[in-house]
């Protein structure tokens, strides 16, 4: 069940900071490409 945790949590955060890239900064990125 930890591991399950791990795996949605990591998923999440993922999600977040792409999210969050995306809007902050311009589609053309180094991180990006």
């Amino acid at each position: 069940m930890g591991y399950r945790h791990r795996l949605a949590a990591a998923t999440t955060a993922i999600a977040l900071a792409a999210a969050l890239a995306g809007c902050s900064t311009p589609p053309r990125t180094p991180e990006d490409a």
